[in-house]
């Protein structure tokens, strides 16, 4: 009872307080009252179908869910479907009968009105029928797209109002309001969302001044991943169209112009080697074994990266015990000659250039390091052996990386200081059984990530927001990803 008195207190709070929208621009829309943006499809299918009268304002951004681009509502949860034709690329969840079940049984066939019957409309797909102000409404505001079917016929619901269930709404008939309010939509998406025990998402960074770009339309330059480790090296589109095969390695970094690509190999001759972006010219720059995760520097001259070698190290009172050691090497690429970051761990691997070229950023024994050719390797304060695979973002002000989050591997963000560290990928407000979330690379103005994550099942390429919100599928085909501290995928901007 408790429920159903909130949901039309709040429902009756927005009638009467007029309900007025924010005013961005059309590609997005900020809605204050909520704090959260509606953008894209989701704000032409919003518009063009009711707007807050239909839906409500928006609960959460928008986030994948089972593989599916969604948004929740406070009376809808919209779903994206891109291989369907517009306007069908946007559907509505059967909240309905999520919230308040399958429905009643099919009424009696003695009660179906004759065919013509002009003041009911019977519905054979669920047994039910519509009439007076609910079927005007349903009629004149959507029908079938909106609505679904109906579940039920009208009756007294315990709030004392007479509704009727459909497949994505709840009907409520309340005659004490002017006519255009009379028939008004139950307030579904947020009685899901309190039954699934999700704490809607709210915005806590401050409201931009124009709408966020859209992201994966115009020219956001190209990006190359690796579909294995050792497997095929793809470039493609950040949206994964056209898509192209142009060698085989594992750790590909785009070079900073964009026309070459950097790789290591382990096959035949291996080593570090640098090709030109459309797989032409294959050269090797380092040759040994055991090679890993090159990164060009800033000024495309030298290109960092590290190699396994065999030690001996003092391991529970054994002396000499045989280990794996990995070292940090920088190769130049004018001579082919090489230095070694001082001072860094007996394990360091996986590194990348702070923006002006000066140090590098690795994982090492303990945590992240940084560390130059005149600069002692020194740890990054609040970090420990569970980072991994450290990112510097292009202005220099954080360092995106994996942690392994118990039991899986999350994304987050750290100062170069050691202030500021959260989690990106991790949010407890929406209850699941975690997902595996690595490999960060960052978008060219540094404003996306691009990572890889199983969280629909296989392995895909994701883009979302700096601040971790607007996760966006990017390459869906199935990756494969071991935990290996992979650089699984770079970006690059530039023409295409």
């Amino acid at each position: 009872m408790r429920k159903w008195l909130l949901s039309l207190i709040v429902t009756l709070n927005l009638v009467l307080a007029g309900i007025s929208q924010v005013q961005a621009a059309p590609a997005a829309q900020y809605f204050s009252a909520t704090g959260h943006w509606v953008q894209g499809d989701f704000l032409s299918f919003f518009n063009q179908n009711g707007g807050l009268d239909m839906f409500g304002y928006p609960r959460t951004e928008q986030f994948v869910s089972n593989g599916r681009l969604v948004q929740y509502f406070q009376r809808a949860r919209f779903e994206y479907w891109p291989e369907n034709p517009p306007p069908y690329n946007v559907q509505l969840m059967l909240i309905g009968d999520a919230v308040m079940g399958p429905g009643d049984p099919p009424i009696p066939s003695s009660q179906i009105p004759p065919p013509g019957d002009s003041g009911r409309t019977y519905f054979p797909q669920t047994g039910h029928t519509l009439s007076g102000a609910f079927r005007d409404f349903f009629i004149q505001h959507g029908g079938l797209t909106l609505f679904g079917y109906p579940t039920s016929e009208e009756y007294v619901g315990p709030s004392g109002f007479i509704i009727q269930r459909f497949q994505r709404a709840r009907f409520e008939y309340h005659p004490e309001l002017d006519p255009p309010y009379q028939v008004s939509l139950g307030l579904l998406g947020d009685e899901y969302i309190f039954n699934m025990g999700m704490v809607p998402l709210q915005l806590t960074l401050p409201v931009p001044s124009n709408a966020p770009p859209s992201r994966l339309s115009g020219d956001l330059g190209r990006i190359v991943y690796e579909t294995s480790s050792g497997g095929d090296l793809v470039v493609a589109n950040p949206d994964g169209s056209n898509a192209k095969v142009v060698g085989q390695g594992m750790d590909p970094a785009w070079s900073p112009d964009g026309s070459k690509i950097a790789y290591a190999h382990w096959g035949t001759d291996p080593g570090i080697y640098v090709m030109n972006a459309d797989g032409s010219s294959p050269q090797r720059v380092w040759a040994g074994l055991d090679a890993r995760s090159p990164a060009w520097s800033p000024d495309s001259q030298q290109i960092a990266f590290y190699r396994r070698f065999d030690g001996a190290e003092t391991i529970a009172g054994r002396k000499n015990v045989r280990t794996d050691f990995f070292q940090i090497i920088v190769v130049r690429l004018v001579d082919g000659s090489t230095w070694l970051p001082p001072n860094q761990p007996n394990h360091s691997t996986s590194p990348s250039w702070s923006p002006d070229g000066q140090t590098l950023v690795f994982r090492g024994d303990g945590g992240l390091y940084l560390a130059g050719a005149g600069q002692l390797a020194q740890p990054i304060p609040n970090t420990d052996q569970y980072f991994s695979t450290p990112a510097w973002s292009p202005d220099g002000s954080q360092i995106a990386f994996t942690y392994r989050n118990h039991d899986h591997w999350d994304i987050g963000v750290i100062n170069p200081d050691g202030s500021g560290m959260r989690l990106l990928t991790y949010d407890p407000t929406f209850p699941a059984t975690p997902s595996d979330n690595a490999s960060a690379a960052w978008s060219p103005d540094g404003q996306q990530i691009i990572f890889i994550s199983n969280r629909t099942g296989p392995w895909n390429l994701y883009i979302m927001s700096r601040d971790g919100s607007n996760v966006t599928p990017a390459v869906t085909q199935a990756l494969a990803y071991t935990g290996a501290y992979e650089r699984v995928v770079s970006w690059k901007k530039g023409i295409r």
